[in-house]
């Protein structure tokens, strides 16, 4: 109420005056709040180590928007060494909770390649999560990404020497026949187990039209 001016005066130094009281208390949303005032300076010095000791507090208790923001801390090197890697751990777990602003880091992050392989197909399936969700820019990337695989998937369908997306067996390998995706067209398999499994888990999901 105090952050916010919610039916009182909007006061930030009470409002981490009652952050404090409560995140004493293992409150995880009020830890995450704590963290947020201290890496603004609202109210209290700004101190971007103390921010990172109460984000961690909350973050590893579950609460995704301080997962989010710990991520953020490590992406940056603020109050922590930066760390690429740690940074996607923490989006990672921000992601799969829904945290939109988290999923679209961890498209970006596949993106660049920055702590993680390099993946454009987990990029784009991440960014299209966040787009869902109406995230502006995350959209604009699953446009821009998907412009770039095409060409790229329809010259592997058009190279001689094709290979299974899934386990990577050659066409002219004992008269094995590749077939191609039946709705995109884009890339070839050589039965209905690998196109099965390369369309759950192999990333085709995400691209295919």
């Amino acid at each position: 109420m105090y952050h916010n001016g919610h039916g009182v005066k909007r006061d930030y130094v009470e409002a981490v005056r009652w952050y404090r009281k409560a995140a004493e208390q293992g409150n995880a949303r009020a830890q995450g709040n704590l963290g947020f005032m201290y890496d603004n300076g609202q109210g209290v010095k700004q101190g971007h180590t103390e921010a990172v000791r109460w984000y961690r507090k909350a973050a590893e208790q579950g609460y995704a928007a301080a997962q989010y923001n710990l991520g953020l801390m490590y992406e940056n090197g603020e109050g922590v060494n930066q760390d690429h890697v740690e940074a996607v751990r923490w989006y990672r777990k921000a992601s799969e909770q829904g945290e939109v602003d988290a999923q679209y880091n961890l498209g970006r992050m596949y993106e660049s390649g920055d702590g993680l392989k390099q993946d454009t197909e987990e990029a784009l399936r991440w960014f299209r999560k966040a787009a869902e969700q109406g995230d502006t820019e995350a959209k604009d990337n699953v446009i821009l990404l998907k412009d770039t695989l095409r060409p790229l998937a329809s010259a592997m369908l058009a190279s001689p020497s094709r290979t299974c997306a899934n386990c990577g067996v050659a066409g002219t390998a004992g008269g094995i026949t590749l077939k191609p995706c039946s709705r995109c067209k884009s890339v070839v398999n050589c039965g209905k187990a690998c196109q099965a499994q390369h369309w759950k888990t192999g990333g085709h999901r995400a691209v295919c039209k």
